[in-house]
């Protein structure tokens, strides 16, 4: 608990006043602070001064803030404005007041409300349209890689005696021109045509189940694999190990590619789902203004 019976001069000190009670370290779940103000006092006065002081902090700091969100030091501001308000002794200037902290908490409300409808307009003009398209693009694009993949199953080597060769496709990859039917050779031939590019522009190999094969080396000259074919390119990172390299190539193609199906379809039905959203919103009216009307129209009465 912490009481204060005097006020400090600027909003700084009285948040630094609190000490630990509303920081870190705390371990009560709840606080008391009680501060007191004496009625038609030189206090009212005195936390004018801090409200204002408050409101300069707040705008000056909300301008860096994103528009849909109410900052913790715009409701400071009221909070001293509120504390100003229990110190006066006027009935009239308490409603005055406790009236204008209402419609200024309104109105941050109605136009945080304006704000998410103005962006929904505009995404509904042109992002959602735009982000749809290029989303469904993608899709058709994975989904005909991955329907020209199902011709070219991961094949066997003919040397491995537990597999009937009438029941497997063999294993083939063409590495600079020349073709290996077993995963050993063919994985050392792809070490041996990666093991000296550095470049960052991508050097295709050879091809591997229907897709290209190339080699490119990134910002951190970590080499990369990419398998390229129709409109679709994936990678995944070069390792040491010849076989385990065709390994990460079969898994690009079988597990990779449909993962990248599902996850497009997801995106769209994301979007989707902001698209209706967004329709819902801009038809919607911000739902206390009818508050908001009423309040802006006693204060100013009062303030004539």
């Amino acid at each position: 608990m912490s009481v204060q019976r005097n006020h400090r001069l600027k909003p700084s000190d009285i948040e630094q006043r609190e000490g630990r009670i509303l920081r870190q370290g705390n371990i009560n779940e709840e606080v008391e602070i009680f501060r007191y103000v004496t009625e038609k006092s030189f206090d009212a006065y005195s936390w004018q001064l801090i409200e204002n002081k408050q409101k300069i902090i707040s705008q000056v700091m909300t301008d860096k803030v994103c528009g849909r969100s109410v900052d913790d030091v715009v409701e400071q501001a009221f909070y001293y404005a509120e504390i100003k308000m229990l110190a006066t002794g006027n009935t009239k200037i308490k409603e005055h007041l406790d009236l204008k902290i209402s419609v200024q908490r309104l109105q941050l409300q109605r136009r945080q409300f304006l704000d998410e409808q103005s962006q929904a307009r505009r995404n509904l003009e042109t992002r959602i349209p735009k982000q749809l398209e290029s989303q469904q693009t993608m899709l058709a694009n994975l989904e005909e890689a991955q329907e020209y993949a199902k011709q070219f199953p991961k094949g066997i080597d003919i040397d491995d005696e537990t597999i009937s060769a009438q029941d497997s496709t063999p294993f083939s990859i063409v590495i600079e021109g020349v073709t290996y039917d077993n995963r050993k050779d063919g994985g050392q031939a792809i070490l041996n045509a990666t093991s000296a590019y550095l470049g960052a522009n991508i050097k295709y190999i050879g091809t591997y189940r229907g897709f290209e094969v190339g080699v490119f080396t990134d910002a951190l000259v970590q080499a990369h694999l990419i398998l390229k074919a129709k409109k679709i390119q994936l990678d995944t990172s070069l390792g040491m190990s010849g076989k385990g390299n065709l390994t990460r190539l079969d898994n690009l193609i079988d597990t990779r590619l449909p993962e990248k199906v599902e996850m497009q379809k997801q995106q769209i039905a994301d979007t989707n789902n902001l698209k209706e959203f967004s329709e819902n919103l801009v038809k919607q009216t911000f739902p206390k203004e009818q508050e908001y009307q009423e309040k802006n129209k006693r204060l100013t009465e009062l303030t004539r």
